[in-house]
């Protein structure tokens, strides 16, 4: 779908470029094997994989808000608002949509500390859904290509 308006396509390349970096630098140090015991004692390092997440899903809500806006489809009231204007106006698919509401849920846990972050849960999200974040954010770049002024 192409759109005739502005769309700050280069703070969104900026922000794909950091959540590019960011991946990197998480499968770089993560721990090659599936062993969670060594997932655990890495201490500040895990943390740092924690914050580089963090980063990551903050970076996809700020561009799927920036395109909300700057293609006009409609006023938010939360994250779930956005995605679903999105997958509407068909810049997501319902698949992509669900997952990012997933994402939500697993950002503001890592934002807020609701209570004690799951090791299990992240540890497993990022041994398993970094390829996910990663298509998400090709898809994102993709949006931008294609709707750029």
């Amino acid at each position: 779908m192409i759109h005739t308006h502005p769309i700050r396509s280069e703070k969104i390349r900026f922000l794909l470029s950091e959540i590019d970096l960011s991946l990197s630098i998480i499968q770089d140090n993560l721990p090659v094997t599936d062993d969670y015991d060594e997932f655990i004692n890495l201490g500040l390092l895990k943390d740092g994989l924690y914050k580089r997440l963090e980063y990551i899903l903050q970076s996809i809500f700020d561009i799927c808000a920036i395109l909300n806006r700057d293609l006009k489809l409609g006023v938010p009231m939360n994250d779930d608002d956005i995605i679903g204007n999105l997958v509407k106006s068909g810049y997501l698919d319902p698949e992509m949509g669900e997952l990012l509401k997933d994402m939500k849920g697993l950002r503001n846990i890592l934002v807020h500390q609701y209570g004690k972050i799951n090791d299990v849960l992240v540890f497993d999200v990022l041994k398993t859904q970094l390829n996910d974040i990663s298509a998400i954010s090709e898809h994102l770049n993709r949006i931008i290509s294609t709707n750029h002024s």
